[in-house]
C-alpha cells in the first residue's frame, strides 16, 4: 500500500491508498481509500472503494481438438463458428429447459477456425458476459462438436453438447473450453439419396 500526507494541517490531510490483489486468473483489484473525520477531528472512518466490470467479465481460452473418428478428413480445413450469448431470464432456468430464441440474443461472436496439421488450434475470447451460450459451426453432414471444461466448471447441456451456461460473478473468471470435433456416419432415409429445390 501507499500512504502519503500532503499537508499535516487539519483539513488539508490527504491519503492516497492503492493496493493490487492478483488472483490466479490474473485479475487485479484496485482499491482506493479515503478518510472522513468527525467534526472534532478526533474520530474518523476509512472507506475502501473498488470499481469492477461485473458484466463483461468472462474470458474463454478455447482449444480445438479433432476426435479420432474424424481421422485426416478435416486436415487444413476452415470452418465458420459463432459463439452466441443469450440473456438470462428473471426466473432461474436449467440449461435443458432454456429456450434459445433469437429474440434473446445479447451478443454474437463469429469467426473462422482452422483445424488440422500445422494449423492454429486455439484462441481467446475476452470481455464477454455470463449467461447462456450456443456454439454454432458450419460443417459437412455427420460432423458435430462437443464442449467440455475442467475448471472452473460450467453447466453443459446433457444431450446437446454445444450449449452451456456460465453463471454471473462479481469478479473476472477465465474458462478453459475444449471444443472437440467428432464424426458420426449419416445414413440417408431409404429411397432418398438427394433433395432438390424446385423453382
Amino acid at each position: 500500500y501507499e500512504l502519503s500526507i500532503v499537508d499535516g494541517a487539519v483539513g488539508n490531510w490527504y491519503c492516497d491508498y492503492t493496493t493490487l490483489l492478483s488472483t490466479s486468473d490474473g485479475v487485479d483489484f484496485v482499491f482506493m481509500k479515503y478518510r472522513v473525520y468527525a467534526e472534532n477531528t478526533e474520530y474518523f472512518t476509512d472507506y475502501y472503494i473498488s470499481v469492477q466490470d461485473i458484466v463483461n467479465n468472462v474470458k474463454f481460452n478455447i482449444k480445438y481438438v479433432l476426435d479420432s473418428s474424424v481421422g485426416d478428413s478435416l486436415n487444413n480445413s476452415k470452418f465458420y463458428l459463432d459463439f452466441v450469448n443469450y440473456s438470462t431470464p428473471a426466473l432461474e432456468t436449467s440449461i435443458e429447459d432454456y429456450v434459445f430464441d433469437y429474440t434473446n440474443i445479447q451478443t454474437s461472436l463469429p469467426f473462422f477456425v482452422q483445424v488440422g496439421n500445422n494449423m492454429a488450434s486455439s484462441h481467446i475470447l475476452a470481455t464477454t458476459s455470463s449467461g447462456y451460450y450456443l456454439v454454432n459451426i458450419e460443417m459437412p453432414d455427420g460432423y458435430y462438436i462437443e464442449i467440455s471444461t475442467i475448471s472452473p466448471s460450467i453447466d453443459i447441456h446433457e444431450t446437446e453438447k454445444n450449449k452451456f451456461y456460465v453463471e454471473a460473478s462479481l469478479v473476472t473468471k477465465t474458462y478453459d473450453l475444449t471444443i472437440t470435433i467428432k464424426y458420426s456416419e449419416v445414413v440417408p432415409e431409404w429411397g432418398v439419396t438427394e433433395s432438390t429445390k424446385l423453382k
